[in-house]
């Protein structure tokens, strides 16, 4: 039975060190405890945590997993010269530099503090403490994470971004992009704001153009909440006039 976020309040993952992105700060596990607890206590949503758990934890079915598993395996969707895996996405990969360095980008755009230009766990404790401060960054994080992703795993990004709750999440970071957009305080300026949200929107479109339309077969395993399956209009795109609280 797979563990939720309630389940993994009380403890930590038990990530193999060698596996972490680059710069991880410190690289012990004191340092990785401390770190785990901070998330907790930060707040933010449950499908947040639960993607980062996920990912540090190796629970996608990367091509290293399904050759472990004896079932057809695929290189890099990138540079086609290895097998895919967690270490591979964060540093052998011929194009990991270049992902990184977009992302550093869009980061440093969200009015995020880039001490250490690759690590992701730096780019996290960043997000959750412009979140303290009144920044929306731990939805932005979560699309841009889910970004690098999809440029890894063409079909899992397309089985993820198809789910209800990612799609739900990106309209409430982009509903609480646009209302802080309004606010005469804010940890983030106006022109971050605005560039986060065009990250945002650029994603529930990829989202509405990967859904496939009334009459053809769909492509991924991906199930919808009920709240939300009546919400569609005659193109079959979503309206996301749904309760937030629609989860897994």
């Amino acid at each position: 039975m797979e563990e939720t976020p309630e389940d993994m309040s009380g403890k930590w993952p038990a990530i193999c060190l060698t596996c972490l992105p680059p710069a991880f700060p410190g690289k012990c596990i004191v340092t990785w405890k401390r770190w785990w607890r901070k998330l907790w206590e930060a707040g933010g949503t449950n499908r947040v945590k639960l993607w980062i758990w996920k990912l540090l934890q190796k629970a996608f079915f990367t091509g290293e997993r399904a050759e472990k598993m004896r079932v057809a395996s695929d290189p890099c969707s990138r540079c086609k010269l290895a097998v895919e895996s967690v270490p591979h996405l964060f540093h052998d990969c011929n194009n990991s530099q270049v992902q990184w360095s977009k992302l550093l980008e869009l980061m440093t755009k969200a009015g995020v503090s880039m001490r250490v230009p690759h690590g992701l766990l730096n780019i996290i404790n960043e997000a959750l403490t412009m979140k303290k401060k009144g920044g929306p960054l731990i939805y932005l994080l979560y699309s841009i994470t889910t970004t690098i992703w999809r440029d890894r795993n063409q079909a899992q990004f397309n089985n993820k971004i198809l789910s209800m709750p990612f799609r739900i999440s990106l309209e409430q970071a982009r509903v609480e992009l646009e209302g802080s957009l309004n606010a005469k305080s804010s940890a983030i300026r106006w022109q971050h704001r605005i560039d986060a949200l065009d990250v945002v929107n650029k994603l529930i479109s990829s989202a509405n153009s990967l859904r496939p339309r009334p009459g053809h077969a769909r492509t991924s395993d991906t199930s919808e909440h009920p709240k939300v399956r009546s919400e569609r209009n005659e193109q079959g795109d979503i309206n996301f006039q749904t309760s937030p609280r629609a989860g897994p």
